[in-house]
């Protein structure tokens, strides 16, 4: 027979990472939630946002008002195949 003594229990915390993340940004510009972050912020220029899972043209048309065709030609992804975490030109 074994026997096992429990003597001290530790829970993780998941937000810890955040937590210790969020100190070391103070000052520093908040990243838009969404599908991504805008690259430029001046008037005209070309602006990327970063893909996610799910991701599609369609709703990128849908959100940044553009045609799904002019994505395409921005973009040299296939419809079915718009890889994760990778930029996308939405203007």
């Amino acid at each position: 027979p074994l026997t096992v003594t429990l003597q001290k229990v530790d829970w993780a915390d998941s937000n810890a990472k955040k937590k210790a993340n969020s100190s070391k940004n103070k000052g520093k510009a908040k990243k838009t939630s969404g599908s991504g972050h805008k690259q430029s912020n001046s008037k005209g220029a070309v602006k990327t946002v970063t893909t996610k899972p799910g991701d599609t043209y369609y709703k990128f048309s849908q959100k940044y008002n553009v045609s799904v065709a002019q994505l395409r030609k921005w973009n040299k992804y296939s419809d079915r195949s718009i890889p994760v975490g990778v930029k996308v030109r939405i203007k």
